[in-house]
């Protein structure tokens, strides 16, 4: 019992630790910081390659002290602070003076970004080259993981600095699952003395400071006025997005349980049917539209959800209930809120911002939660809009309009989850019940 205390306390303390900013700029600045602090000099030349997982997560997050986004930026910033021993909190740093700085090293320096595959998930190679020479440093699985290669030409065999997360090879990091079971797991951390679990209060009291912080600005999207109320509780009232959610999914798992009842199906579907129309019933109830109102809202419901099921498909890798539902309820509430075409829109790229990812694993019971998450995740997206919030063009799937948004949507649904369906399908073919 005390060896699997010790190995759980040891994989918690390297696994929640304290990062400044998204973690895939900060590696990559950590990294470049690694192989500059090395060689020195007057900076030249930068080069990163990295996993498509670390470019996609680093693409256009924001850099902490700056109004920056991006893997140039953490790069220059990295050379500019060269202070790899601070780890994954190298953005505490970061200064006026620093930003400025890597603004000028911008004029002078070329920094180039390449993906790699065949590569970890986590993976960064960075290339310095100064007039002193060339220093190369790797990071490998690990956010804080890093190697340095080479310097000026010298293979450096010894030169790894690194972090508790280390690679698992090298200092024998342990992967949950090698704990026996979760209950098993678990049963030990409930029956640990408490004092060994305190550095975890400790850590996520960070996590609670930039909750707060971000309760007191209006950068981002704006969650602020979804906390104080000024959407939330002004325009729906108390406690109306999670009715809408709870009833939608209450139908969505009778329905799938085989309560045998009609429904009004969308495009096919009976669950698209209900996503799509329910939380507009019910909320143009509680707000007090009138049947003229409700009638229009329904209407620019279901058109919005036969509209990116389009690009979709009838039936797809993805859930149509969260994209096309969900968007359909967006649109809907965002009018019922008083928004024009234009919010509406705002409403609907928020919905597939958030949902593209939501997989469909076939019909079933299980089906009602996902109902459940996209209406109140659309209630959400349409008070944000309401509110002239969206996200931005350039956040990943997002496109400069809504159209284009649903064009990189039906690329990522049609391609690159091509085999998704063939992958599932297999897994439920090695079922011996259905409950296996």
């Amino acid at each position: 019992m005390a060896t699997e205390r010790a190995r759980i306390v040891k994989l918690l303390a390297s696994e929640f630790t304290p990062a400044v900013g998204c973690t895939e700029p900060a590696a990559i600045a950590l990294a470049t910081a690694t192989a500059y602090h090395a060689i020195g000099g007057e900076p030249r030349e930068i080069g990163v390659s990295l996993s498509t997982n670390v470019l996609k997560n680093a693409w256009a997050v924001g850099i902490p002290g700056t109004t920056d986004t991006g893997i140039e930026v953490a790069a220059l910033l990295g050379v500019v602070l060269n202070r790899p021993e601070a780890a994954l909190e190298l953005f505490s740093l970061v200064s006026e003076g620093a930003v400025k700085e890597a603004r000028r090293l911008r004029e002078r320096c070329a920094v180039t970004v390449t993906t790699r595959g065949s590569v970890p998930r986590v993976y960064i190679h960075a290339r310095v080259v100064t007039d002193r020479g060339v220093a190369i440093a790797e990071t490998r699985e690990r956010h804080a993981s890093v190697r340095l290669l080479e310097v000026d030409g010298r293979q450096e065999v010894d030169g790894c600095r690194l972090d508790p997360g280390c690679l698992p090879e090298e200092c024998g990091a342990i992967s949950p699952t090698s704990l026996g079971t979760l209950a098993e797991a678990l049963s030990v951390i409930l029956n640990m003395p408490s004092h060994d679990l305190d550095f975890l209060v400790e850590r996520a009291a960070l996590n609670l400071e930039i909750a707060r912080a971000g309760f007191a600005t209006d950068e981002g999207i704006g969650m602020r006025a979804l906390r104080e109320g000024r959407l939330a509780e002004t325009v729906f009232g108390p406690g109306m997005a999670s009715r809408l959610a709870l009833h939608a999914a209450a139908a969505c798992d009778a329905r799938m349980a085989g309560v045998q009842l009609p429904v009004a199906s969308c495009g096919g579907s009976g669950n698209l049917g209900i996503t799509a129309s329910v939380p507009l019933m019910l909320g143009a109830a509680e707000m007090g539209a009138s049947r003229e109102k409700t009638a229009r809202a329904l209407a620019a419901s279901l058109l919005t959800t036969l509209y990116v099921k389009e690009f979709v498909g009838r039936l797809s890798p993805v859930c149509g209930c969260a994209l096309g539902g969900g968007s359909g309820v967006a649109a809907g509430l965002a009018f019922l809120c008083g928004g024009d075409t234009g919010t509406m829109a705002a409403a609907v790229t928020n919905v597939v911002a958030t949902l593209a990812g939501m997989l469909c694993d076939g019909g079933k019971v299980g089906c009602s939660l996902k109902v459940w998450s996209s209406v109140m995740t659309a209630c959400q997206a349409a008070l944000l809009a309401v509110s002239g919030r969206a996200v931005p063009a350039g956040n990943g799937l997002v496109g400069p309009d809504l159209e284009k948004t649903l064009c990189n949507l039906a690329v990522l649904n049609s391609e690159g989850m091509a085999s998704v369906d063939r992958v599932l399908v297999t897994i439920l073919g090695g079922r011996t019940s259905p409950a296996a």
